[in-house]
């Protein structure tokens, strides 16, 4: 699907939180989110918004909400979760440290900042353990590699 593009790779680097249930995953949702900057606003508001987007270090590129009944599962053979993309920007510092750089200064830094596009799964704990949870994961596996998604 990719064309041998591996600048199209999202997933180098993936994280999973497990949540006892929904609605803590739909919790932990609101907090990811809550730390994502989105650039959706006019232009005379990104100025306002500069001040209260310094804790934004995180910039979403897609949601997929797995747990939405509208969501059809035949395209995951029965898989459920909550996937997101999201770009982080950083720096290496004179200490050799690594920084995170809030998303309003990507473009305006003194010094180059570096970014990648990372995934993170939110998932449920009885969903994650049970025996169908596996049978379900390894048909979606099968079925994502057969389709080269």
């Amino acid at each position: 699907d990719y064309r041998g593009d591996v600048a199209c790779l999202t997933d180098l680097v993936r994280c999973t939180i497990v949540c006892p249930g929904i609605p803590e995953a739909l919790e932990t949702l609101q907090s990811i989110i809550s730390k994502c900057r989105s650039d959706d606003a006019p232009v005379s508001a990104k100025y306002e918004r500069l001040s209260a987007d310094a804790d934004k270090i995180l910039r979403v590129h897609r949601v997929k909400n797995r747990f939405d009944p509208a969501y059809k599962d035949s395209k995951t053979a029965g898989y459920r979760d909550i996937s997101l993309q999201v770009e982080v920007g950083w720096i290496i510092g004179k200490d050799g440290m690594c920084w995170f750089v809030p998303v309003a200064h990507w473009g305006n830094s003194p010094v180059k900042v570096d970014r990648l596009v990372c995934e993170i799964q939110i998932q449920v704990s009885y969903s994650v353990h049970s025996e169908k949870f596996k049978d379900k994961h390894e048909r979606y596996l099968q079925y994502r590699n057969t389709m080269g998604k």
